[in-house]
This record gives C-alpha cells, structure tokens and sequence, in this order.
C-alpha cells in the first residue's frame, strides 16, 4: 500500500499501477487489492516517480524518476509484473512527460531545457506524431522540430510552441529569427 500521494497512475491490463514521492510503485487489482509491491525507499539513488504511461495493449508500463526510466511487463503465464533492466539516462533530470507511440514500438520523452536559464519545454506533436528531429537555433534561442507531416516551432525565452503542417523540401529549409514576435 502507498504511503503517499500518487503522482504517476497508469491503468494497465488488469492493474492501476501506481507511484509517488516516497518512491513505492504498487499495482491494485480491479477490486482496489493490492496484486504486487515494488518498494525502492531504501534505494538512495531512487527518487519519487513523477509520471507514468501504458502501453496502448496494456501489457507494458514505464515510470519516470529522476535521470531513470523503470520498465514493467506483464507475465500472464505468472499473473505478475516483472520488471526490465531500468533505463539510466544521464542529465534529463526529473521525467514529467512519457507517451506511447500509437502502435506501442516507442515511448516519447521530449524535454528540452534551456541551459542558460534552465527552463524547460516539452516537445509534443498536437496531432500526435512522432518528434524525429530536433534542433536549437538562433543564438540557442529557437528550436525548430521535425514530425513526418508538421513541423513544431518554439521560442525557449517564452516557451511559446507553434505546430504547423508540414511535408519538408528535404532538408533545405531556411530559417530567420529576425521578428522576436513570430510565434
């Protein structure tokens, strides 16, 4: 049973997986009981879970943390959740944004962070493709992200976004900075 607020929920196959600051990830049955427990308390590189995402069949379910993704798989052989190897990714600080690719092959977590000021935004298609590329322009003040149809514009000083339909010239776009209002 959690002994705080739950921050990241996820409702699963036959389980709401849920996680918190003090770093236990339960999963319930449909009942409300308790199936299983994951405690990482005593972990001290463990910090509180902040998001968390299903796969679209419900058969996967990742946690973000701090610098760490935790991966969970349904076993119905076993009627369990076993957990995958955990993903340590360096530098990307607290996860406060994972989704899943429609057809469950990826999971997106888009966080750019503006190191100067170290503000953050997260990227995410309005019309939910998948961020293919990303690039900081115009003096590490603008990003300009590619999709297979849009293309996302932002501005990293106001966090404006911008998201527009967009089939590309291969590569050969050209972009200005000039206007500070353009977005």
């Amino acid at each position: 049973m959690q002994t705080a607020p739950s921050s990241a929920l996820a409702w699963a196959t036959n389980s709401i997986v849920a996680a918190g600051c003090d770093r236990r990830i339960v999963a319930y049955g449909k009942e409300g009981h308790v199936l299983q427990t994951f405690d990482y308390s005593r972990n001290p590189q463990e910090r509180e879970f902040t998001t968390a995402a299903a796969s679209p069949g419900g058969q996967s379910v990742v946690l973000g943390s701090y610098d760490r993704l935790r991966v969970f798989n349904w076993s119905p052989r076993r009627s369990i959740w076993e957990e995958a190897k955990p993903k340590e990714i360096a530098n990307l600080y607290t996860i406060t944004a994972l989704a899943w690719k429609r057809d469950g092959s990826r999971l997106c977590a888009v966080i750019v962070k503006n190191l100067s000021s170290g503000t953050r935004v997260v990227l995410k298609s309005h019309y939910g493709y998948e961020v293919e590329e990303v690039k900081i322009l115009g003096k590490e003040r603008y990003l300009v992200a590619h999709t297979s149809d849009t293309l996302l514009l932002g501005d990293l000083n106001t966090n404006h976004l911008s998201e527009i339909a967009w089939q590309g010239s291969g590569g050969n776009e050209k972009y200005f900075f000039e206007n500070e209002n353009w977005i």
